[in-house]
This record gives C-alpha cells, sequence and structure tokens, in this order.
C-alpha cells in the first residue's frame, strides 16, 4: 500500500512540473537576444517562487560588459573575464554606472551535447546526426538525430557552467537586481562542430550599503 502511495506522490508531483514551452534552440541559427533573455528568465522563475525581487538586464551594464568583450575579442574568454574584474571601475563610470559592489563571470558550452558520441552535419537536412560519414552515407543505418536543447534548458546549461561557481550564491542574493551580459557564438571549426556560445556577465545590485546607484 505504501508503494502505490509513494507513485501516486511521484506523478503527482510530476503532473505539476512547468511544461518548458521555449522555442527549440537551432545551433546553425543561434538567436542570441533570445538567449539572453531566457537566462534572465531561468534566473527569475527561482526568485518568483521565493518571493524575492527579480533582477534585470542593466543597459549601463550591458555596456560596460560589451566593451571588454570587444576590445579583447581575440582573447581566450576567462582572460576576458580577468580583464573586466581588474578595469571595471575604469570603464563603468564611463557609461553612467556607479555600483562600488558587483562580480563578473562567464560561461561557456556547445550548443549541442554529443555525450562524447561521434556527430555529422547533414547540410541538405540542416541537423547534426550520430553517426561518421561512412555510416551516414550507408542508406541501411537509419540516421539518429542529435537531442536539441530549448532555450530555456540551453540557458540553465549555461548556468550551471558558470565560473566562478559561487556566483550562483550571489545570483541567488534578493539585493542582486542588476545583470549585464555579452554573448559570442564562437563557430571555430564549424561546421565539423556545433557553435559554442559563450557567455561574460557581470552582476551588480545594493549589496553593500554606501556608495551604491
Amino acid at each position: 500500500m505504501k508503494n502505490y502511495l509513494f507513485i501516486f506522490v511521484i506523478i503527482l508531483l510530476c503532473s505539476f512540473r512547468r511544461k518548458d514551452n521555449t522555442p527549440i534552440l537551432d545551433p546553425l541559427k543561434i538567436d542570441v537576444e533570445l538567449l539572453k533573455q531566457s537566462i534572465v528568465d531561468v534566473i527569475n522563475e527561482g526568485r518568483i517562487r521565493r518571493r524575492k525581487k527579480i533582477i534585470s538586464i542593466d543597459l549601463a551594464l550591458d555596456s560596460v560588459v560589451n566593451y571588454f568583450a570587444s576590445k579583447y575579442e581575440k582573447k581566450p574568454l576567462y582572460k576576458r573575464k580577468r580583464k573586466l574584474k581588474r578595469d571595471f571601475y575604469k570603464i563603468s563610470r564611463n557609461y553612467g554606472f556607479f555600483n562600488s559592489w558587483f562580480k563578473s563571470g562567464f560561461s561557456s558550452a556547445r550548443s549541442l551535447y554529443s555525450n562524447g558520441r561521434s556527430y555529422v552535419l547533414i547540410k541538405k537536412e540542416g541537423r547534426y546526426c550520430y553517426g561518421t560519414n561512412k555510416q551516414i552515407g550507408d542508406a541501411a543505418i537509419i540516421r539518429k538525430p542529435m537531442p536539441l536543447y530549448t532555450y530555456k534548458s540551453f540557458a540553465k546549461y549555461l548556468l550551471r557552467k558558470m565560473r566562478p561557481s559561487r556566483n550562483m550564491r550571489w545570483i541567488g542574493n534578493t539585493e542582486v537586481t542588476k545583470i549585464g551580459m555579452k554573448i559570442k557564438i564562437d563557430k571555430e571549426n564549424f561546421p565539423s562542430t556545433p557553435p559554442r556560445v559563450e557567455v561574460l556577465f557581470v552582476i551588480s545590485g545594493n549589496v553593500l550599503p554606501q556608495n551604491l546607484k
């Protein structure tokens, strides 16, 4: 009887899970603005459940992050983040941002998850499938497309891969209400490999009591 009750509770809980109705992320045509908003929406989901203030994109912070992302575009992502952290105060005031507290970070992930298996882009079909070129050319083998992320699920994946990971506790802080970010689509070795998405970001808010915007 207890086992049946446990199964019933699990089914009931699953039925109340919110369905992911966000668009499918096409690795060949990524909507940067939609992905950016999806990251903010995922952060705010948890905040709304806990009745915390929501976080929103701050245009001044966006401009600051964009400055460093553009100036050091050819440098690795972690070095762009290092430059952003080191010189933030020198540049932020030029864009009208005067908060004395901020945290910077980055995240990076392939726009498709291969699970270590071989895959090939079938250009005529506009999709990646598991296998090698030889296997794909064999008509007897049924093609298996690689599963696609939704914008929401990919946003969650990027947040899980955030570095430094301790920023997650600051993102959960109710006083952190501003975020600025720059998303770059890295197409190195494309189309052999799906594009890599790189996110450089800054969060801020009234965490300290003085000298705040």
